[in-house]
């Protein structure tokens, strides 16, 4: 998350990620709570 937050383009503004979803190839989607994942990288 990370080096996703750190690729962000200067010029972007709002909010840079709005969802997380991680899925296998075939298999169904399953969301993320994004919110819990910023915070548990944070406190990394």
């Amino acid at each position: 998350m990370s080096a996703i937050s750190k690729a962000k383009p200067t010029s972007a503004k709002g909010i840079y990620i709005e969802s997380l979803y991680i899925s296998s190839t075939m298999g169904p989607g399953i969301q993320i709570d994004l919110q819990s994942v910023l915070a548990t990288a944070a406190a990394a």
